[in-house]
């Protein structure tokens, strides 16, 4: 691992600050992924920049032969989410520490940028440009490939992503959406829930096991051990679900309020260009750079030039904003 320097895209090629890469998995080290900011950004007292240092870090089991590491479309995705929160400790710029960045958003905020650069994951102009047969990276890539053929005159496959893989790819991206959606639902809910018993004495009687399982079963409608007559008491799934006790108590349900605001976003100014340095640039003033030091709601109604909406997260999703139901032409949810 070692240190990226992040120049702006201008002809002054003016510095922005420090980017690591923690990609892949070794022993002992911390499970998931996830973004950590090293040092803020700020202003010296002299007027000079103070300039942040951010880290993303990731769990890719890696090779463990000659063959390169090879993503799939999911790590693909998780880089993408880490890299929309190191963008935004990266490009805020503020005069006090104290507003910089991601780190001092509220929790309906802070994971917008991060599930933003999700849906570059499953745009198609996107997937055609950022892949790559590793057979096209090196000569020696090309003969590890051809000895794993057994046949001295396969052909070599096409460089980047087919247009049949996109589309079954595409095709498939609100496969077990329902369950997810559901899932994220009942984990916000858990979440205001233990959070908020009247008293130390509730809090510590709260059986959070059978609050769990009941909320599995009712919300998301997925039977758990109790449909085996093991009872409502079964396993404890919950202690394994860390992040209401690491920064998101009594805000996980942030992750959801985010997504929908995030694939606004993205249908509003992304979708028709993904490459767009116009609608990415206002991005980046306009919402990126102030941190906390300005209004959430104020900024990112600049940028939509209207009210957030939900319309086109249930777009996404292949349903009608008003009754739910699927619609037939999906054509616009990928």
């Amino acid at each position: 691992m070692r240190p990226e320097a992040l120049l702006e895209k201008t002809p002054s090629k003016r510095f922005m600050g420090y980017i690591y890469v923690d990609l892949f998995y070794r022993k002992g080290k911390s499970s998931g992924s996830f973004e950590v900011p090293i040092e803020p950004g700020y202003e010296c007292k002299d007027g000079s920049r103070h300039y942040p240092t951010t880290v993303a870090v990731l769990n890719v089991k890696k090779s463990s032969s000659d063959k390169p590491t090879l993503l799939l479309r999911k790590d693909v995705q998780t880089l993408l989410h880490e890299l929309g929160h190191v963008t935004h400790h990266i490009t805020s710029k503020t005069k006090y520490a104290r507003f910089h960045g991601p780190g001092s958003c509220p929790r309906d905020f802070v994971e917008l940028p991060s599930q933003l650069m999700e849906q570059w994951s499953f745009d198609r102009k996107v997937l055609k440009r950022l892949s790559q047969h590793y057979s096209y990276l090196s000569p020696q890539n090309l003969e590890i490939w051809k000895k794993e053929q057994n046949d001295s005159s396969a052909n070599q496959p096409p460089a980047n992503l087919a247009d049949d893989q996109i589309d079954n790819i595409l095709k498939n991206k609100n496969a077990a959406s329902g369950n997810y959606e559901t899932r994220q639902t009942m984990y916000s809910m858990f979440d205001m829930t233990i959070h908020e018993q009247p008293s130390h004495d509730a809090a510590t009687s709260f059986d959070t096991t059978l609050t769990w399982n009941q909320m599995r079963t009712n919300i998301t409608k997925v039977q758990g051990e109790e449909a085996l007559g093991k009872g409502w008491h079964a396993g404890h799934h919950q202690s394994q679900f860390t992040h209401y006790m690491e920064g998101y108590e009594a805000g996980y349900y942030g992750y959801t309020w985010s997504r929908v605001d995030a694939v606004d976003v993205f249908y509003t100014a992304f979708k028709q260009d993904p490459f767009s340095s116009e609608a990415g640039g206002r991005w980046r003033h306009t919402v990126l750079e102030p941190g906390s030091s300005k209004d959430f709601a104020e900024i990112l109604r600049e940028f939509l030039g209207r009210d957030p909406s939900d319309e086109n997260f249930y777009t996404s999703l292949g349903l009608d904003s008003k009754t739910g139901m699927k619609r037939r032409d999906l054509s616009d949810t990928y």
